[in-house]
C-alpha cells in the first residue's frame, strides 16, 4: 500500500508541471548560436532590470513565419560576427509564436515579423518602445555598421572610444587617470573594419587601449609618422613606460583583404609577448583569428608525434624542482623566468587542463610588482589554485624518455623534446599568417627565451 508521504510528493511534483512553462524550441540556440533567448519569463529582467552595460539587439519573430526562417541564418552570422561585443551589444530573439510570449510581445507591441530593434543600457518600461529603436529588415546588411554608429556617438566611458584620434600627440592616447602601458592606432583606409577591430577588443578597455585614425582627421600626425597613402591600412604600437612614449609602426606591405584579421592578429601576437601585462588573452578571449578547428588539428598533429607524458613530467620536474633550487630568482633571472613561462602559456600544445593551468601562472607571475621571488613562493605559486579545469600532475613516469636504467635520458630528453616541440607548435600557428609573403616569420622571441632559461 502506498503512504500518504507518496501522494503528497507527486501532488508536488504534478502541481511544479502544471506551473512551469514550457516554451516552444523556436529558431534558435543560446548555447550555439551566440544569442540570448527571451521569454514571457525572463525579458523584464533582461532588458529592463539588470544592472549591465550592454545594449541588446533583438529580432522577434514567430517560428511558424516563413520569412522569419529564412532571416534566421542572417540573424544567426551577425551574432557570430559580433560574438566578442558582449560589453557592448548582446544579440537576443525572441519567439512571438508561441502563445506563452503574447503578454510579452503585447506589451512590447510588436505587429509584424520579423521586427528588430536595439534596446539601450538599462531602457525605462516605457511603452510602445521603451526607449529603443526598430530597424529596418531589408537593410541588414548595415546592421553592425548602424550599431557602430550608436557606440561612437556615446560618451560611455565602460565602452571603447570609436571616435577618431586627433590629437598629435601620442601621449594623449592614454587617458587621464587610466594605468594602461600599450595602445594600438590603426591608421584606417577602411573606418568601419577599423571600428569592428576595436570592438572585438572591448573585453579589455584595462588592460590596453585601441584607438583609430585617418588622413582626413589627423594629417600632421601621420606626416610625423611617415605614413603615407601607399601603405594602409597601418598600425601603430604605442608603449608607456614611465612616462615615456615609445612607438614602432607596422604599415608597409603587411595587410591583405582581410585587414580586420591582420590587425587582431598582431594586437593579439604584441600583448602575448609584452611584459607587464597581465596575460588575459590565451584563456579569455577568441578574437577572428583564434583558435580555428584547422589550428586545433595541427596542434593534435604535432602531440601525436611525442609523449605527452614525458612533456608534462618534465614539466613538472623543471617547475617544482628545479627552478626552485635557486634561493631567490632576482633581477635577470627573473625577468627570465617570467619570458619562460609567457612562452610555455603561449605555444605549449598539451591538453586544456595543463594549457589553463600554464596560463593561470604566467597571469600570476606577471602580477608581481618586484623584480624577484624566493624558491618558497615560487613552489606555492606553482601548487596553488589547481582545480579540474587549471592543473598539472605531479608526475615522475617516463614513456618515450625512458632510459635503459634511471640514469639514462629522462629530464634531459623531455627538456630537448619540449624545446623542439614549442618551436614546431609556433611554426604550425604562424604558417597561415605567412603564406601571403608578406609576414616577416622567425624565431627570434622563442629562440631567445630558450637562450636565457
Amino acid at each position: 500500500m502506498m503512504s500518504i508521504q507518496f501522494f503528497i510528493l507527486l501532488f508536488i511534483v504534478l502541481t511544479y508541471r502544471l506551473d512551469a512553462k514550457n516554451f516552444h524550441p523556436g529558431l534558435y540556440k543560446a548555447d550555439k548560436h551566440h544569442i540570448t533567448i527571451l521569454n514571457d519569463d525572463n525579458y523584464r529582467k533582461i532588458l529592463f532590470e539588470e544592472a549591465g552595460k550592454s545594449m541588446y539587439f533583438v529580432e522577434f519573430y514567430a517560428h511558424w513565419c516563413g520569412t522569419c526562417k529564412r532571416y534566421a541564418p542572417i540573424w544567426i552570422k551577425l551574432a557570430d560576427e559580433a560574438k566578442s561585443w558582449k560589453n557592448v551589444v548582446k544579440f537576443a530573439a525572441m519567439n512571438c509564436g508561441d502563445s506563452l510570449n503574447s503578454p510579452a510581445c503585447t506589451d512590447l507591441e510588436i505587429h509584424m515579423y520579423p521586427t528588430i530593434r536595439l534596446f539601450p543600457v538599462r531602457p525605462q518600461f516605457n511603452p510602445p518602445l521603451h526607449g529603443a529603436t526598430d530597424f529596418d529588415t531589408e537593410k541588414k546588411s548595415i546592421f553592425l555598421s548602424q550599431i557602430l554608429d550608436e557606440v561612437e556617438k556615446s560618451n560611455k566611458t565602460f565602452w571603447p572610444n570609436l571616435k577618431p584620434f586627433k590629437s598629435q600627440n601620442l601621449n594623449d592616447i592614454f587617458p587621464i587617470g587610466k594605468r594602461q602601458k600599450y595602445a594600438f592606432l590603426i591608421i584606417e583606409n577602411d573606418a568601419l573594419i577599423a571600428k569592428k577591430t576595436i570592438m572585438d577588443f572591448s573585453d579589455f578597455l584595462d588592460t590596453f587601449i585601441i584607438r583609430r585614425t585617418n588622413w582626413n582627421e589627423n594629417a600632421d600626425l601621420l606626416k610625423n609618422l611617415k605614413i603615407d597613402n601607399s601603405s594602409l591600412p597601418g598600425l601603430v604600437v604605442i608603449e608607456n613606460i614611465n612616462d615615456r612614449i615609445f612607438y614602432r609602426l607596422y604599415n608597409k606591405n603587411l595587410f591583405n583583404k582581410d585587414s580586420r584579421e591582420e590587425l587582431s592578429a598582431l594586437i593579439k601576437e604584441y600583448i602575448q609577448t609584452a611584459p607587464y601585462i597581465n596575460h588575459q588573452l590565451l584563456t579569455t578571449t577568441k578574437t577572428p583569428e583564434t583558435i580555428t578547428a584547422q589550428k586545433s588539428e595541427q596542434i593534435d598533429k604535432i602531440v601525436s608525434k611525442v609523449s605527452m607524458q614525458d612533456l608534462e613530467t618534465g614539466l613538472h620536474l623543471m617547475l617544482r624542482n628545479e627552478i626552485p633550487q635557486s634561493g631567490t630568482i632576482k633581477e635577470e633571472e627573473f625577468y627570465a623566468l617570467r619570458r619562460w613561462i609567457r612562452t610555455l602559456a603561449m605555444y605549449f600544445p598539451g591538453r586544456k587542463e595543463v594549457r589553463n593551468y600554464l596560463a593561470n601562472l604566467d597571469r600570476k607571475l606577471s602580477s608581481i610588482k618586484s623584480s624577484h621571488i624566493t624558491g618558497d613562493e615560487w613552489i606555492q605559486m606553482t601548487k596553488q589554485d589547481q582545480n579540474s579545469e587549471s592543473y598539472l600532475p605531479e608526475s615522475t613516469e617516463w614513456v618515450h624518455c625512458k632510459g635503459s636504467t634511471p640514469n639514462y635520458r629522462g629530464y634531459p630528453c623531455s627538456l630537448w623534446t619540449l624545446f623542439h616541440t614549442l618551436t614546431v607548435h609556433q611554426y604550425k600557428l604562424r604558417t597561415d599568417m605567412s603564406k601571403s609573403g608578406n609576414f616577416n616569420l622567425n624565431f627570434s622571441k622563442l629562440n631567445k627565451n630558450l637562450r636565457n632559461f
